[in-house]
This record gives C-alpha cells, structure tokens and sequence, in this order.
C-alpha cells in the first residue's frame, strides 16, 4: 500500500495537492508567491459600530470567521464577507438599486428623510425655489457633508420623530449636524427670524 504524500511545509500534515503542497499552502502560494502568506484580511477584527461606506458593523468579528455582519443606513441587516467589505461593498445594494429603480423599497428615493433632503438643498442652492430668497438668497448654506451624500444626512439626523420638521437652532446659521434638530412647530415659530413687517403710525393709516 502507498503512503500519502504530506504537504512539504513544515508543520503540516495534510494531504498533497500540488506542487508539494496541500490544497490550502498551494493555493497560498499560487496567490502571494508564498505558501505561508497569509492574506492581512483574514487576521483582521472587526469591531462592532465600525463603519464602511453604508454599512455599519453589528458583532464583533475575528479570524478565521469568513463573515461580519453589518447594518445598512437604509435598515437592511445581513451577513456580508470580510474580504469584501474591505474592497468594493460599501452598501447592502440600496445604493445601485436606487439609482437605477427609484420604485425599489430600500432605495434613497422612497426613504422618508429624501423628501426633506430635497427641500433643504432645493432652498438653499436653487434661486427658482420660492424659498431662496429666505435661504440661499441669505446666505444659509449646506455642508459638503450633507450636500453630497443623502446618507450622511441621514446618519446625522436619525429617525425623524412624528410630528416634527427640519430646524436649524441658529436661524442665520447653516445645515450642519450641530445646528440641526428635529422640531415641533411650537419649537420652530420660537425660532423664526423677527418680521420686516413695520407697523405704519396711526397718523399715516388713512382711515
């Protein structure tokens, strides 16, 4: 009867597969040049509120698990691969999804933040809104946070509270996630800029 071959490298008793190596050193090898190289991605931890792009990390994760689970912005919860998490998923798909199917339930545009993110920049930046002139027109401002990523709004804001709006607490100051809040509209009539109304003397009211 014929002995197994090992594999060459020391410390390893499994079974040849190639080039004197098992399947797991061979592939090593075959991939790095080494059959002791070990990818850095396999050793890394991952520790639970991490974030990566959308996608916020629920558990603790170290090697060997191949797997992190992980929180979309959008709500999705699901189980996503190490490797890939560090290279090119940076959503649960609600990303692409949105921008190709608007209909798509877990996609920006169906969100019920979107809505308020439109008007904000639409005031702000837009002079054709009926708006602009007590936004944009005044200098109230968005920042490059908020401006360019729908998502960043949301993980700043949270979760809108029924009944409540988009409020800035300085009312000369810009959109930013300090000078923001969601407010009743007893909290945001407190907060209105003084009117320029000016009441005319009783002497000029013709009667």
């Amino acid at each position: 009867m014929t002995a197994t071959t090992r594999c060459s490298v020391d410390g390893c008793s499994e079974p040849h597969k190639a080039k004197g190596f098992c399947r797991t050193h061979y592939r090593r090898a075959k991939k790095h040049g080494d059959p002791n190289q070990v990818a850095r991605i396999a050793s890394k931890i991952f520790e639970a509120g991490e974030r990566y792009g959308r996608l916020v990390v629920l558990e603790r994760r170290v090697a060997p698990q191949p797997n992190v689970r992980v929180r979309c912005d959008c709500g999705t919860v699901k189980t996503v691969r190490a490797k890939e998490l560090t290279s090119n998923v940076r959503s649960c798909g609600c990303a692409k999804a949105g921008e190709t199917n608007p209909n798509w339930r877990g996609g920006k545009t169906t969100h019920p933040l979107y809505e308020s993110y439109l008007d904000m920049v639409a005031r702000c930046t837009r002079p054709t809104h009926h708006a602009y002139p007590r936004y944009g027109g005044r200098g109230i401002t968005i920042c490059d946070r908020w401006r360019d990523d729908f998502w960043a709004f949301v993980t700043d804001m949270g979760e809108r509270p029924p009944g409540r709006s988009l409020d800035r607490v300085d009312n000369d100051g810009p959109y930013t996630p300090e000078n923001c809040r969601w407010a009743t509209a007893s909290e945001q009539s407190k907060n209105r800029r003084p009117s320029a109304y000016v009441r005319a003397p009783r002497s000029e009211v013709s009667a």
